[in-house]
């Protein structure tokens, strides 16, 4: 069974003259163990297609379905409950919230799946010190670097083991060093792009096999 399908998907902003296709019937079909990069220029739709993946935004038209359930009409009500059991999220500007730790930010989604605070803490810990951030674990996003940030909302993301991680130019808002440094990080976590996608104007132009050296290498190009 497909763990992710987007069928037929287009979403168009504004009405009448001002209206913008931000995508244009796209087609795409992830299986359990799939890992798609996707590329494209800004403005390509890239951030348009992964909101509507993730049951954030809905489409004008077509269906997404998430392991076998059809998300596309599901009401504000339900949809949190799919995202907590089956996605991670990693933003591109990392949505930590400001007045909770690094540790509190990684226990948040358990407690909220129901899971006790001792429970959510002591995992949040060990992910964090798998991280590389045993020593920030009680600092507030205030005080962390962008890479620490940028850790701590990977580790959010993987706090539930979801069955699909949506990840919005991880590396984005990160110096070349520090974006490398969490390149590797989720090569790490996760095999990295075994299909690569081409994103244009709303559309999917192209697809190749991912190049796993080219996003794994250990030498920083």
């Amino acid at each position: 069974m497909e763990l992710l399908r987007v069928h037929d998907v287009s979403k168009t902003f504004g009405r009448g003259h001002t209206a913008v296709k931000a995508l244009d019937g796209i087609h795409l079909h992830v299986e359990p163990g799939g890992i798609v990069l996707i590329m494209g220029p800004s403005g390509s739709g890239k951030t348009t297609l992964l909101t509507i993946a993730g049951g954030l935004l809905k489409p004008t038209s077509g269906e997404v379905m998430i392991d076998g359930v059809d998300i596309t009409n599901k009401s504000e009500r339900e949809l949190p409950a799919v995202r907590l059991q089956s996605l991670g999220f990693v933003f591109q500007s990392f949505n930590l919230l400001a007045a909770l730790t690094a540790e509190q930010n990684v226990a948040v989604p358990l407690m909220i799946a129901g899971h006790s605070f001792t429970e959510s803490r002591a995992k949040a810990q060990e992910l964090l010190k798998r991280l590389g951030l045993e020593k920030r674990m009680h600092a507030l996003p205030s005080h962390l670097s962008g890479g620490e940030k940028q850790r701590v909302a990977i580790a959010r993301a993987l706090i539930n083991n979801p069955k699909i991680i949506l990840a919005d130019e991880p590396t984005a808002n990160l110096d070349s060093n520090i974006g490398h440094e969490v390149m590797q990080l989720l090569c790490r976590l996760r095999s990295v792009a075994k299909r690569v996608l081409t994103i244009e104007d709303g559309r999917l132009t192209g697809e190749k096999q991912g190049d796993h050296e080219q996003y794994c290498s250990m030498k920083h190009q």
